[in-house]
């Protein structure tokens, strides 16, 4: 239904307007009488939720193993608390074969206190009313401390009605979070250290260095938190927009960006910016902090030709010097690789369970290897990787990633194995496809063999004659040939192939 489709009020059928339009696309096969009033919609809606619910209930008591599940709390504009929860499992499909689904099972009412004990009875009622709770497999959840005691509550009341249950061992950590987290440690201790002294820090291996007194200025001087003012004072009205985004249209027409942008979009004009206006960051948004840099960065010429006119002369102190802002890239530099790793870890239809663990090892080398190229930022990066440690460590109280890790291994050769085709195989298809060879007659092949187009039977005839000695006077014959297709004897003509390729490379 549209209404609940587009989330519309069911008042809008009692539109005079609305039924009058939709009379109107009848085109006289619709009279007023047929579009039900708002008691009829309600009533419908109702009837169409309790047909779809039975409905899905019944998938999930039919669904092939546990059901995994993922939940999460939201709140509405009117800071109405609901929690959201999503199921992941597998179905037989009607003809053969099975399938992968997944869907939103409830969005649950959560009022009073948000305790883990008070969103276990929350969610134990969710999966008892879907009939589930004895399928429930691994639970997917942010790292927020009332996850904890909800685990462990779940676990006590399966465990009563005999059901096998792990606080640890049916936990997934919400892999980006965790990455989330570990910048926020790196972003709070760099704000920390614009209100506290350096000297709390180990900056003694880099403190002669030349313009180290410059650079620890600028990450005294809070530099996130200055990008994020100007950014608000840019935004501040529709004047400043429309006066930026002009700014940014001159500059293009009289090439004055040239040599200036950083990190242009691939595949455009180095020397052209895009018309974008700049990104605020939000505390509840994932990288949000890194797109706002990253946006910062990138229209930073226009927003310094903005800040220079004498119409802006009041935002001039916002203004980053050159130095301010190769630190600024420094720290962007530091976030850019969290965000690759969280993108990643993000994909809505590709497993990532397998690969959370490796991926979490790559970042901390990655991080490891900017503290030796950026030592300046050594500390700060430190307190990333501990937070990266410190969930790691959470996350291997569970078997359920090595199983997954395993699983993965093992779809992966039953793939190769599947695709396991030789290339002259391939390459004999290729000719019987395009009618150039008749199985099992060949013809006579050393006469054409010149006008042969498939790269790897140009070769053939001499690797049968240096290898299998079905030569005579240099070329294979038709029966030698014969035999060895016939024969199926393609992994010998592939390791031929092979040998031949090493040789003459």
């Amino acid at each position: 239904m549209w209404v609940v489709a587009d989330d519309q009020s069911i008042n809008v059928v009692e539109s005079p307007e609305f039924r009058e339009l939709l009379l109107f696309l009848g085109d006289g096969k619709l009279e007023d009488r047929d579009i039900p009033h708002r008691d009829k919609m309600t009533s419908m809606i109702l009837d169409a939720h309790a047909l779809e619910y039975q409905k899905m209930r019944k998938d999930l008591k039919n669904a092939l193993g546990r059901i995994s599940f993922t939940m999460d709390l939201w709140t509405d504009p009117n800071l109405t608390p609901f929690m959201a929860v999503t199921a992941h499992y597998y179905a037989r499909k009607p003809d053969e074969g099975i399938a992968y689904r997944s869907g939103l099972v409830a969005f649950h009412y959560t009022p009073g206190g948000h305790s883990g004990d008070e969103l276990s009875q929350h969610f134990f009622k969710i999966m008892d009313d879907l009939d589930v709770l004895h399928k429930i497999g691994s639970l997917t959840m942010d790292n927020a401390s009332n996850n904890n005691t909800l685990m462990a509550a779940i676990e006590l009341k399966l465990q009563e009605l005999d059901i096998p249950f792990s606080a640890d061992g049916n936990r997934i950590r919400c892999f980006p979070h965790v990455v989330n987290l570990a910048c926020g440690a790196i972003i709070q201790e760099l704000k920390k250290l614009a209100t506290e002294k350096a000297t709390n820090y180990e900056f003694d291996y880099i403190i002669d260095q030349p313009d180290w007194h410059l650079y620890l200025d600028a990450l005294e001087s809070d530099l996130i938190a200055r990008v994020r003012a100007l950014v608000a004072a840019c935004r501040k009205s529709s004047q400043r927009r429309q006066d930026l985004q002009k700014i940014i249209r001159e500059g293009n027409n009289k090439g004055l960006w040239a040599g200036k942008i950083r990190n242009p979009f691939p595949k455009d004009d180095p020397n052209v910016l895009r018309p974008l206006q700049l990104l605020r960051d939000c505390e509840t948004r994932w990288s949000s902090i890194y797109l706002m840099i990253t946006r910062f960065l990138y229209l930073y010429p226009a927003i310094q030709m903005f800040l220079l006119e004498r119409s802006q002369s009041d935002l001039r102190d916002c203004l980053l010097d050159e130095h301010e802002i190769s630190v600024l890239e420094d720290i962007h530099q530091v976030l850019h690789v969290a965000h690759l790793v969280q993108e990643l870890l993000s994909g809505e239809r590709t497993p990532t369970l397998s690969i959370a663990l490796p991926t979490y090892e790559l970042l901390i080398s990655k991080w490891k290897d900017l503290k030796r190229t950026i030592p300046e930022l050594a500390p700060f990066i430190g307190q990333g990787i501990r937070k990266i440690e410190e969930y790691m460590a959470e996350t291997r109280k569970s078997r359920i990633y090595a199983h997954a890790m395993d699983e993965q291994k093992a779809a992966k050769k039953a793939r190769d194995d599947a695709e396991d085709i030789s290339i002259v195989e391939r390459e004999l298809l290729m000719w019987e496809t395009d009618s150039l060879l008749t199985v099992p007659s060949f013809g006579d092949l050393t006469s054409f063999w010149a006008q042969w187009i498939y790269y790897q039977l140009k070769h053939l005839r001499d690797l049968v004659a240096q290898e299998l000695d079905y030569t005579l006077e240099g070329g294979v014959t038709d029966a030698a040939f014969s035999e060895l297709y016939d024969g199926g004897k393609f992994k010998e003509l592939e390791e031929l192939l092979a040998n031949l390729e090493v040789s003459s490379s």
